[in-house]
């Protein structure tokens, strides 16, 4: 059987071969178990990784913007986005130059996808992407007469992304492969990190994560009764993760093949919401190696024994006040994303803030690396 595991990339700037990094780590964690143990590429030669990537839609207009607050003014307004906070903290001079970077860099692509069309370009490129790679192994197996198990990675933005995709490619909804749909074939596994597929004012969703294809078999259907699209769904969402608690993914009643991963509460980075970090936690790359390698791939004991061994605040001492204030800075930025009527004006300034808290902890604890979204 060949297995094939598409990874999502989120928010932020993510050149071609962006995956390495995290085909790296999956074979530096599953390395570490002891059916794995001194085998140096134990995850990436079992598991074919196909790298999912749209930054570059992005970074063409913020580029040919060149990081201008006019031209985002104009842009905003010509669209009907409401930026007037960040178009006011661009303009006050207040903002650190890293901050005015990460502004440009990172926070404006998920406010691009969901408020602008430049989302139907990034939804059609990646749509595009995931047909044409799965095709290459359906055609692939079909020659040497094995199966093919797909799964998907995302974090972050790419949940949002890739939930609308599977939605386009399993409901078939411009006609163009209908090989490819829920009635035909079928997702082994969607691991979701930080899921903000929810995220956003509802006017501007094209597609409800929570009405589609991309559920799990244990679920009932979707309003419009297609079959279901995923075997096995698996949510991980941090307690401190700020980006997960505003109109959260939060499905109900999807049965035995949804599960819920959300008692992470570790501080490896400053920045809790990294793909990384999530990936780091036990409780998070044991599930995705079981489902992927099967379930003898991490026994029961040397989960038990991983999950002892993890240490959820490994920086001590001095870092103690500096963690503990972070902490209590995103449960407050926690507490003021439940409202529905938060605009993504306000998404993005928030963010800004969540990045200063962490900075700050950074500069005042130098054991706890910076982290990254």
């Amino acid at each position: 059987m060949a297995r094939v595991l598409f990874v999502a990339h989120g928010m932020g700037d993510h050149p071609p071969g962006w995956e390495a990094k995290v085909v790296a780590q999956l074979d530096a964690l599953l390395s570490a178990y002891p059916k794995y143990k001194g085998q140096s590429h134990p995850f990436s030669t079992r598991v074919v990784i196909e790298p999912i990537t749209y930054d570059a839609i992005f970074d063409k207009y913020v580029q040919q913007w060149g990081q201008q607050r006019s031209a985002l003014a104009e842009f905003a307004q010509s669209n009907g986005m409401e930026l007037q906070g960040v178009l006011g903290l661009l303009g006050s001079g207040q903002l650190p130059a890293d901050m005015t970077s990460a502004l440009w860099e990172t926070f404006l692509d998920p406010v691009l996808y969901r408020g602008t069309l430049l989302g139907e370009r990034v939804l059609q490129c990646v749509t595009d992407q995931l047909r044409t790679r799965w095709t290459h192994h359906l055609n692939v197996a079909t020659q040497t007469g094995e199966s093919v198990e797909v799964s998907i990675l995302a974090h972050s933005l790419g949940t949002m992304v890739m939930s609308e995709a599977l939605a386009v490619v399993g409901e078939n909804r411009d006609g163009k492969f209908p090989g490819l749909a829920s009635a035909v074939q079928r997702i082994e596994l969607f691991v979701t990190l930080a899921n903000v597929s929810q995220l956003g004012p509802r006017k501007l969703q094209r597609i409800n994560s929570l009405d589609t294809v991309v559920r799990p078999t244990s679920a009932p259907a979707a309003s419009h009764g297609l079959s279901n699209y995923i075997a096995h769904f698996i949510n991980a969402r941090h307690q401190y993760d700020p980006f997960c608690f505003w109109q959260r993914f939060d499905p109900t009643g999807w049965g035995k093949g949804y599960e819920l991963i959300d008692a992470l509460d570790h501080f490896h980075d400053a920045l809790p919401h990294g793909f990384a970090h999530y990936l780091a936690h036990p409780l998070v790359h044991i599930p995705l190696f079981r489902r992927l390698l099967g379930n003898g791939a991490i026994t029961k004991p040397h989960e038990a024994a991983a999950l002892k061994a993890f240490n959820p605040l490994p920086a001590a001492g001095a870092c103690a006040t500096p963690l503990k204030e972070l902490r209590a800075e995103c449960a407050l930025l926690r507490d003021l994303t439940t409202s529905d009527s938060a605009s993504l004006d306000d998404f993005v300034r928030r963010g800004l803030r969540i990045m200063q808290a962490a900075r700050t902890a950074h500069a005042q604890c130098l054991q706890l690396p910076e982290g990254s979204f």
